[in-house]
Formats: C-alpha cells, sequence, structure tokens
C-alpha cells in the first residue's frame, strides 16, 4: 500500500476545516429586535412597618444600658397596649460600645458609652399610625430608620404586573417591526430587572422608561378606605412595577 506525502495529508486536512469553518459560518444568527416593557400597578397599602432605635449614652456603662433598658420596655409595653401583636414587634439587635469626640489636631476626648437596640414595628390598623408615632417618640425613641407602606397584595399584584410588562414588550416588537415590513418570530431570550421593595407614594427609579407601559391605578373606592385609614396622613398608593427585556425573532 502506497503512502501519502505528508505534504499532501496536510492539504487534504486543511480542506476539511475549511470545509467545516464554511458549514458552520452558513449558519447565521437569527436577526431579532430587542424591546422593553413595564408595566405599573398602584395600590393602597394596608399596614405600615416603622423601624427604630432607641440609643443612650452616659460614662457609666451599667447606668447607660439599664437607661437603655428602661425606655426599650416602655416603648415595648406601650405598643403592645396599642393593639399591636406580639408576631408584629421585634428587637433586631442590641449593641454596647465606647464613643469618643474627636476634634481636628487634638486628642479624641471620652463621651461615654452608647448603647443601642432596634424595635421593628408592623401596623395593621393604619388608624393608629399618628398615635403609633408620637408614642414611639415620647417614649425615648430618638431614631428613625425607615417607615414604609405596604400591601398584603404586593406579591399577587406583582405577578399581574409581570405579565402586563411582558404584553407590552410583545405590543411593542410588533409595532416597531411592522414599520420596517417585518414580522415577529418566537421570543429568543427575556430577562427581568429586580426592583427593591416599593414605598408609600413613591416607586424606585429605573431610569427612562417611557417604553410601551401599562399602568392600573387602584378604584376609587379602594383608595377611599385607605384615606379614612390614614387619618391625616396624606393619601398615597404604593407602586409596583414590572421591568421586562425580551429579543424577538424578525421574519420577512
Amino acid at each position: 500500500m502506497k503512502k501519502l506525502h505528508p505534504i499532501l495529508c496536510c492539504a487534504v486536512a486543511a480542506c476539511c476545516v475549511f470545509a467545516a469553518g464554511c458549514r458552520h459560518h452558513s449558519r447565521r444568527e437569527p436577526r431579532q429586535i430587542t424591546v422593553r416593557g413595564v408595566a405599573e400597578i398602584k395600590v393602597p397599602p394596608d399596614h405600615v412597618v416603622v423601624r427604630t432605635r432607641i440609643v443612650t449614652l452616659d460614662k457609666d456603662i451599667e447606668k447607660s444600658q439599664a437607661d437603655n433598658d428602661t425606655k426599650v420596655k416602655q416603648t415595648l409595653d406601650f405598643v403592645k397596649k396599642l393593639g399591636v401583636e406580639a408576631r408584629d414587634i421585634g428587637t433586631e439587635y442590641a449593641r454596647l460600645e465606647p464613643k469618643y469626640h474627636r476634634r481636628r489636631d487634638e486628642e479624641r476626648v471620652f463621651k461615654g458609652y452608647e448603647a443601642s437596640k432596634s424595635i421593628t414595628v408592623t401596623l395593621r390598623d393604619l388608624s393608629k399610625y399618628d398615635r403609633l408615632i408620637s408614642g414611639l417618640l415620647k417614649r425615648g425613641v430618638n431614631r428613625v430608620s425607615g417607615i414604609t407602606f405596604k400591601s398584603s397584595d404586593e406579591i399577587e399584584q406583582r405577578v399581574k404586573a409581570r405579565i402586563q410588562a411582558i404584553k407590552a414588550a410583545r405590543a411593542k416588537a410588533r409595532y416597531l417591526a411592522e414599520q420596517m415590513d417585518m414580522n415577529v418570530g418566537h421570543p429568543l431570550w427575556i430577562n427581568e430587572f429586580q426592583q427593591s421593595s416599593p414605598t408609600w407614594g413613591s416607586g424606585a427609579n429605573i431610569g427612562n422608561y417611557a417604553s410601551n407601559a401599562f399602568r392600573t391605578a387602584p378604584s376609587s373606592s379602594d383608595r377611599a378606605e385607605a384615606d379614612a385609614k390614614l387619618g391625616t396622613i396624606a393619601p398615597g398608593s404604593i407602586t409596583i412595577r414590572a421591568w421586562i427585556e425580551a429579543g424577538f425573532e424578525l421574519r420577512r
């Protein structure tokens, strides 16, 4: 049996590689269009989460701790008498540390020992909101970390918002494709942008989302009920947003 010349073998191998490469490049990526869809649903709040801290300072470490414990107990007793259930009250952490005051080019000066304890209250009767805030401040709360109005329907409404956002994205893709005498095929990929929990009266800023968007406002009866519960608090609503980005196949 005759052996092939080494140069001929290399030439045959090169041709095979070239042919395989041509077949690979002949498989073009499908033409696609990328769009964004945003949906907003506004719902009235039905409970509020108030995050607070009680901070005390004294050069006597035991006195600072005792003073903090006394104010925490008074605060917890008040919240329970207001009708808040035990499951909606939490002391999240306690801390005790030395504090110093220091000016430029001077030695630091010992101020005392700072005792701090965090208290979180979930209030489900919004008509008691004013009494809760004033009562907390009167009994020793001197830090308010955050006040967030929420809705118990948030998860259900977020699912609805996602569906509307997907419909908005598809509608926009079809509209743009029609303007170029094209048709929209199957979706190739889809991403959802995560957002922080919504807050009462405002929503997370997600930039310019003027792309096709659905917005649903709460009914007048829901708003009236929420306003009555809030008392002197300015009426508002929670904005629940869903924001997706998707790529669709373009066809002639």
